[in-house]
Formats: C-alpha cells, structure tokens, sequence
C-alpha cells in the first residue's frame, strides 16, 4: 500500500483529486512536495495577509523523526524530499491538549473488487504539554502527538493514561462536551475518509496486484492483507483532518492500552482471515 503510505504519494494523488473533486476531498490540509512545488508554495505565502505556520515532514521518516514547523522557507531543505503543510493553528482541544487519532483499516482484496474493514476501536494519543498556539513551535511536546516523540516526557512517564487512551475512550470525552450526535457525525465523516483514501490508491494497487499474480490467483484473491494506520486530528469546529496513512502501523504493547486495542486487532485480524494454526 505504499500508493498511499508515503506522505509524498499521498499528498500527490489527493491533491489531484482535490483539482477535480474538491468538494469530496477537503479533509486534507493545504499541502506541497518541496522542493519540486517550493515556487508555488511561496505565492501561497506571499498571498496570506498573515504569517502562516508550517509543519515541514521528511518524506521517508516515521515516528515524528525530523519533523518540525516554521513560518519560513528557507528552513526548509532544498536537498531532500519534504512534504509541507498548512499547520492548523486552532485543533480541538481535550483537557487543554492537542491529540490524534489511530484508526485501523484492514485490507483484505483488492481484485476483482477492494475489501476492507475498519476496527472497532482504535487511539487516540495526546501531546504531553497543553496548547497555547502555534507561535512556540519549538516546543514539539505540545504540536506533535507522536508517542516516539511524547513517551520521553516525565508527563506521560507519570500517568501514560492521560496521555494514551484507546479511540472509544477519547470520543467518550469528545461526546461529554459535544454531545452523542456529533459524535455520530465524526464517525461517519472518518470513515468517509478511510473509503475516499483507500479508493484513490486503488487503480495502483490494482495494477501492481495483477502485475505480480496470475489471473487465476488474483481471481480466488486472499493472497494477502494489509493493516493500514489511518491518522486524523480535529480542528477546533469537530472537522476530521488526514494526516498520514501508515502501512506498517506500530503494534509494540508498550501501554496497557496498546496491549487491550493492538491484540484485540490482531486476534479479530487472524479471526476474520480464518488463519488458524497447524
């Protein structure tokens, strides 16, 4: 699934889609591929009445390595592959902190015709420091979620509860303050997001499935599966943003709550592809 999985063929296939279904596809930030798009990305900059914030990302890292936000270009190196990104400044907040969520999505066909199914439950992950804006963008603790990045915190050391809650835990708090049927709403708009993603890197998929199968074996499908980690923060108005989509999710139980939601997915994983052991 690295159609989709790296953050520069993400943001290529759903920036084109955002030219001709812009309407379908407004849960993706306001995005450039540096250095190849830098000219754009600076009459983006020189339009905006204010300094705007970026949250530069190095294409071929992970756990939040080399990330960081500026509101300048050239902080931005011009020798390796950067995606770029409008930082929204004004995230929904809990307990005063910004979070994320990890949603699950298993695949299990893509020919004849895709197959898929989200997990019942998920994370949701917490920065470690409380939000005050996006003028302090060196504080990463309190701009990036990532549990690489917040784990070493002496915050989350002391209580990694407050820090790491499983997905049904934190839409519980979201419901306390914005009640069950936005909730509902949320729900249903990320899974829109999941379906939209995973059919913008199907023709790919497809493609190199075929490539690499015979006909009869892509027929009877099931050769293969795949668990993606779909990530999504939420604006200060409840709308869900895509992040990135992970295709080698981390499954370390390093929290409890890792533990109860990362092996209840693997079990219900084996379960459904009816893996059993000889």
């Amino acid at each position: 699934m690295t159609i989709i999985s790296l953050k520069n063929n993400l943001a290529k296939y759903l920036k084109l889609m955002q030219k001709e279904m812009a309407s379908e596809f407004t849960f993706f930030p306001k995005t450039w591929i540096f250095p190849s798009e830098s000219y754009d990305l600076m009459n983006f900059m020189q339009e905006k009445k204010k300094p705007m914030t970026l949250i530069v990302k190095p294409t071929n890292s992970s756990q939040g390595k080399g990330i960081f936000l500026t509101r300048k270009i050239k902080d931005i190196p011009r020798d390796s592959c950067h995606v770029v990104q409008q930082y929204k400044s004004f995230p929904y907040l809990l307990e005063g902190k910004k979070f994320d969520l990890r949603l699950y999505c298993l695949v299990t066909q893509v020919c004849p015709d895709l197959q898929a199914f989200l997990y019942h439950d998920g994370l949701g992950r917490f920065a470690t420091e409380n939000y005050s804006g996006s003028t302090n963008s060196d504080n990463l603790c309190m701009h990036l979620t990532n549990y690489a990045i917040n784990k070493d915190s002496e915050k989350f050391q002391e209580n990694e509860s407050e820090f790491k809650k499983s997905l049904k835990e934190t839409l519980a708090l979201v419901q306390e303050q914005e009640g069950e049927e936005a909730v509902v709403k949320l729900q249903q708009e990320m899974k829109d997001i999941i379906i939209k993603t995973l059919l913008v890197g199907l023709p790919h998929l497809e493609h190199n499935y075929r490539t690499c199968s015979s006909k009869s074996s892509y027929q009877n499908n099931r050769q293969c599966f795949q668990i993606l980690g779909f990530d999504i923060m939420l604006d200060k108005k409840l709308k869900p943003w895509l992040l990135e989509v992970n295709e080698s999710p981390s499954f370390n139980d390093d929290t409890d709550v890792d533990k109860v939601v990362k092996g209840g997915l693997i079990e219900d994983t084996l379960r459904l592809l009816d893996i059993k052991k000889h």
